[in-house]
């Protein structure tokens, strides 16, 4: 029996004077946490009743996370909103309804291939009625130069249908993309499949991808006896890699230095832009620790500014991502950066990556979002109840820009 009935029998056997909302409050409050859902540490369901309560939780038991969202437009329910007492704003990306796109949008993994840390499928599906939609997965916990080549390989079949694509790429993902086409990359000893690259990309986006390094990967090097090497071998390449246990310590070590800030450095001094391709980016920011005052406004104005100067940090006001908090313990990390110019620089962050390192190329700012929330990850591939963000309405709006400006 599960705990909603449970306390719904409980109920109707003892309390003759009326049921208590107190136990199913709480069990709704710990559901919507596990769907990643409550963004306050004080949310309270006490104002919704026992019957409404009740056919929430019993949604939830039969049909998951999914009961909390309307099926169509992806929003949470009016009826979950009001027993929770969230704002529920209005999706700051709409989802659009007809094709906007020129060219297919290839959504490309970050550096994991776990499910649950890599594009929500609930995307694809959205996009596909209105621009043909492609997921690579690519290889994980490897050099980029190692997964480049995945990249470029997975793109075939889908180039055999289309003339061009547009890259999406998550996090390190965007690392392999901007390899795959540019002159100093996956083709520079073969000028003519190189241009072939180049041809067949008409654009990159990258979304929370770390051009300029993450000081995350810094600390993890300077950890005495590679306990924090160690930590991550284990819990990203499990011994069904076929790997020993050096082996798996040596490759995330490779992994960490490349992507550490002077590593980073290196890799943009070998990897130039390709003059043929347009590159977009993108940030987010997000608030750990369940506080809102750190980043402040003027350091998100300042570090999510446009090209042209711009402040562009997309979200409704006086909303704040609540960051998941397993990146807690990173985002004090990731707030020392590198900005474009070389200096060092104190940035806003989405737990793992900081803005000045996510800006490459037409930097168009700040999304209210953590590492994850981005892509629809941990189990939020709706629209955010705290800020309004929705990762297919974002994408849709993004499929209209490439092809406003011919992508």
């Amino acid at each position: 029996m599960s705990a909603p009935r449970a306390i719904v029998l409980l109920c109707a056997t003892t309390f003759s004077g009326g049921c208590p909302v107190e136990p199913l409050c709480e069990a709704l409050t710990d559901e919507v946490r596990r769907c990643d859902l409550v963004p306050e540490q004080d949310d309270t369901c006490m104002g919704a009743g026992f019957g409404e309560l009740t056919r929430l939780l019993d949604a939830i038991e039969t049909d998951g996370c999914s009961a909390l969202y309307d099926a169509k437009t992806d929003v949470v329910l009016p009826t979950v909103c009001d027993a929770m007492d969230w704002e529920c704003p209005a999706p700051l990306h709409p989802l659009q309804t007809a094709v906007v796109s020129r060219y297919p949008l290839v959504l490309v993994s970050g550096i994991d291939d776990a499910p649950i840390f890599d594009w929500d499928p609930g995307i694809e599906r959205r996009l596909d009625p209105i621009v043909p939609t492609y997921h690579v997965v690519l290889p994980p916990w490897l050099l980029t130069e190692r997964r480049s080549p995945a990249l470029w390989e997975a793109l075939q079949p889908i180039l055999a249908d289309h003339e061009r694509v547009n890259l999406v790429c998550y996090a390190v993902g965007g690392l392999a993309c901007r390899h795959a086409v540019s002159p100093g990359g996956l083709f520079a000893d073969d000028p003519l499949l190189a241009i072939e690259a180049r041809n067949a990309v008409a654009s990159i986006t990258t979304i929370a991808t770390p051009h300029r390094g993450s000081n995350v990967a810094d600390v993890a090097l300077a950890t005495p006896d590679n306990d924090a090497r160690r930590l991550i071998s284990a819990g990203v390449l499990p011994s069904a890699t076929a790997l020993s246990d050096d082996e798996r310590d040596a490759q995330i070590q490779d992994v960490l230095e490349e992507l550490s800030l002077d590593g980073m450095r290196a890799f943009n001094d070998r990897v130039p832009n390709a003059a043929e391709v347009r590159y977009h980016s993108w940030a987010g920011v997000s608030y750990a620790f369940g506080q809102t005052i750190w980043p402040i406004d003027s350091d998100i104005d300042e570090r999510c500014a446009t090209n042209t100067g711009e402040p562009a940090y997309r979200h409704h006001q006086d909303t704040h991502d609540p960051m998941t908090e397993g990146l807690w313990v990173l985002s004090p990390l990731a707030e020392i950066a590198v900005d474009s110019n070389g200096h060092s620089v104190s940035s806003p962050n989405d737990g793992m990556v900081p803005v000045t390192s996510a800006a490459w190329g037409s930097f168009h700012g700040c999304l209210p979002t953590d590492h994850y929330d981005v892509v629809g990850r941990l189990t939020h591939p709706g629209v955010d109840p705290v800020t309004g963000f929705y990762p297919a309405g974002f994408l849709s709006q993004l499929a209209l820009r490439l092809a406003e400006e011919g992508s």
